[in-house]
């Protein structure tokens, strides 16, 4: 390697240290994972609509146990469709099963998700 390369190779890697010793730190601080709530589940959804034309098939197992001492399992099947650009659709049937309240069992849920803005540096995705 020339002279020139070694400099190069040098400021390229000072850079990307300096990079991780003052920006790294911002981020990692800037995450609120202190401010999560006792027995609160929390549930993660799509940022983003499914491309068009794309298909998903999902399901979702939750254990839970009501304040009566009484279980229930909750199995949900679903079916995601992008049906037109920055659209999805998603069809699901939850079916509850344990010895609690099975109100709601197989019933049809249906959601329509819509991407309203592209995601940029400046503006996160709503």
């Amino acid at each position: 390697m020339t002279q020139q390369q070694l400099r190069r190779l040098g400021s390229v890697l000072l850079y990307g240290m300096l990079w991780h010793l003052f920006l790294t730190p911002m981020i990692v601080l800037a995450a609120d994972h202190t401010n999560l709530e006792e027995n609160i589940p929390t549930q993660m959804e799509d940022a983003y609509p499914l491309p068009y034309l794309n298909r998903e098939f999902q399901s979702l197992f939750r254990y839970e146990q009501t304040g009566e001492e009484e279980d229930r399992f909750r199995l949900e099947p679903r079916v995601e469709f992008g049906f037109a650009r920055n659209w999805q659709a998603r069809i699901g049937a939850p079916f509850l099963l344990g010895d609690a309240d099975k109100t709601g069992s197989r019933d049809l849920i249906a959601e329509a998700m819509y991407n309203f803005n592209q995601e940029s540096p400046i503006l996160d995705e709503l």
